[in-house]
């Protein structure tokens, strides 16, 4: 019984502890569909919830660029590093949101281009 009682505790804290990736927004534009998917499927491999999406953001000047909320502890280094890895470009980070862009605490919007990130 007490060694049932420890494990459950011990699966309990675990699960409390561990800390959960954030769902990303993946916005592209024009970038080789085989790419994409590699990249995809490497963040979900890695625990990321991804949801793709199409979107114009032609207002953007520097691409990939991924946003983060200002208030959001998250950190991008294993983010950045595959889609360095991926696509050949190093993102830029952004702290806070954009006018039509807000992301709350726990997502974060990833943007490529196929003229920056091909």
């Amino acid at each position: 019984m007490k060694t049932i009682l420890l494990s459950f505790i011990v699966i309990v804290l675990a699960g409390c502890t561990s800390v959960a990736k954030p769902t990303i927004h993946l916005h592209s534009n024009g970038i080789n569909e085989a790419k994409l998917t590699s990249l995809r499927t490497k963040l979900e491999k890695s625990g990321y919830t991804v949801i793709n999406s199409n979107q114009d953001f032609s207002h953007f000047l520097f691409t990939p660029l991924i946003v983060v909320p200002k208030n959001s502890k998250l950190n991008t280094p294993e983010l950045r590093q595959q889609i360095t890895d991926t696509l050949g470009s190093i993102p830029i980070v952004k702290r806070g949101n954009f006018k039509n862009h807000k992301y709350s605490v726990g997502h974060i919007g990833v943007y490529l281009r196929a003229n920056n990130a091909t």
